[in-house]
């Protein structure tokens, strides 16, 4: 009966079935069951077999042994991550293992509560950890499927995504003055900044400016932070909801506000990281796509890369108890914050915007880095032509570690990664207590989620450790070169 059943499926969509046995699968066995034959049943096999079948593996058969069945075919891997021991890399396990020791001392000095840790090699998930608990509480033990909130990561797992697209499809010129694009900025004094400052941090822009701040001090707290649960409200955190026209007013507020003071005006600027200049790029890359941020990326990178737990306003898709929480109580919003994101200015945009707001999981942010350490493929899918990612990725100004969105390694000491990091090592820190850096000379990937920020933002030890870039420094010391 179930062969039957099978077998009428198979008539209507395509169909794998994974015969773990020496013997023969069935000669009824429909010709259009496409069937794998697995001669020994082990816990190697039962995990080799999905990476094969989702293409992160290639196969090349034995003779077939089923004289009724089709011919045996070979297959080859499609560019996804695999998962497979640290010697499989020519990674050293013993030195792998010395993670563990310093995020469990992390954690006990109360760094953070818990974290997701990631490391891939040469397309090879050879690391994947989780530490500790949602809260200092230790009643909720870090899973795989745990939503971190990225903060800064998101300048680069989304909006970087979405200027890439749109620059390599000649959508975007990212030289030209951005008011071309967002015609309001005409009468401000950032039109004639091309989008290739902003991107490197270049544009002579305050770093952060809390807009939050403006709906405070006046009275004007009544009409702007409401416990109105209306359909037009949005709601910002537990019994906080905010008034619509505040995103255009933190936008109009962005565009307008001051730039940085020069003490030669005719000195170009120099680098200072800010949200600002991404606060603007998330409207024009709406303007030019005609969608909204979070849309445009579920649809052109999430969904296809398989990052099926990477959103914004997460609450909207997953339950809260898959949730980590950030802050405990803070000035602006009362109530621990648990799905709802950590950064203030981003909450006033709907908790959308294009400096913070994304949540994600540590396998789902390796699969996005890995795509682009494959420069610009991934699942035989082709997301970037290689020039995109290169372009993107390497320095754009002297005296500028950035990249077009990206961080890469400084050369002065306590910079983002570890010395040991080549130069051409590309990612981002975010203020939540997560990293992402991507190694093309070694094609080493490091995903390091955290809430450091709970129960109090003001919680630097995680900083102050050099936890991250430690860790990352052990990836490299457990390379063996001689092989």
């Amino acid at each position: 009966t179930q062969l039957t059943n099978l077998n009428t499926i198979a008539e209507k969509t395509k169909v794998i079935l994974v015969w773990f046995s020496q013997g023969l699968p069935p000669k009824t066995l429909s010709t259009k069951v496409t069937q794998i034959v697995v001669s020994e049943h082990n816990g190697v096999t039962e995990a080799l077999v999905p990476q094969l079948i989702f293409g992160a593996l290639g196969f090349s058969p034995v003779r077939n042994p089923i004289p009724y069945a089709p011919p045996s075919i070979s297959t080859f891997p499609l560019g996804r991550l695999q998962f497979g021991p640290p010697a499989l890399a020519d990674l050293d396990t013993d030195v792998l293992s010395r993670i563990d020791t310093l995020i469990e001392n992390g954690i006990r000095q109360q760094a953070t509560p818990g974290c997701q840790v990631l490391v891939a090699k040469n397309g090879i998930v050879v690391y994947y950890q989780n530490f500790g608990y949602k809260t200092y509480d230790n009643r909720n033990p870090i899973q795989d499927t745990y939503l971190y909130d990225l903060a800064s990561l998101t300048k680069v797992t989304a909006t970087t995504q979405a200027v890439m697209f749109l620059a390599e499809r000649g959508f975007l010129d990212l030289d030209v003055p951005i008011a071309h694009y967002l015609p309001e900025m005409w009468d401000s004094d950032k039109a004639f900044i091309p989008v290739r400052e902003i991107l490197a941090h270049q544009a002579g822009l305050y770093p952060y400016i809390p807009f939050w701040k403006e709906v405070l001090p006046k009275n004007d707290l009544s009409r702007a932070l409401t416990h109105d649960t209306s359909k037009d409200a949005l709601q910002i955190g537990k019994g906080t909801y905010i008034a619509p026209y505040l995103q255009d007013s933190l936008l109009s507020w962005s565009i307008h506000s001051k730039r940085l003071r020069k003490d030669n005006a005719e000195q170009p600027y120099g680098y200072r990281y800010s949200d600002i200049g991404f606060i603007i790029l998330k409207s024009l890359v709406e303007r030019l796509t005609n969608q909204s941020l979070d849309d445009f990326l579920e649809q052109n990178f999430y969904a296809p890369l398989g990052m099926s737990r990477t959103t914004y306003t997460p609450l909207c898709k997953f339950p809260e108890d898959e949730i980590v929480p950030t802050e405990g109580n803070g000035q602006f919003r009362i109530g621990e914050l648990t799905g709802y994101v950590n950064d203030q200015n981003a909450a006033l945009l709907g908790g959308v915007s294009g400096h913070a707001g994304l949540f994600s999981t540590a396998i789902d942010l390796a699969k996005l880095m890995q795509m682009e350490l494959q420069l610009g493929t991934y699942g035989g899918t082709t997301y970037f032509f290689p020039e995109t990612v290169l372009n993107f990725t390497r320095r754009q100004y002297v005296d500028n570690r950035r990249g077009l969105g990206w961080d890469k390694p400084s050369s002065m000491p306590h910079g983002p990664t570890s010395e040991l990091a080549s130069p051409e090592t590309f990612g981002h820190t975010g203020f939540t207590g997560t990293a992402v850096w991507a190694d093309p000379d070694h094609q080493l990937i490091f995903v390091f989620l955290s809430n450091r920020v709970y129960p109090d933002p003001g919680n630097f030890k995680l900083n102050e450790l050099n936890i991250r870039t430690r860790i990352q420094g052990l990836l490299y010391e457990a390379i063996d070169y001689n092989n």
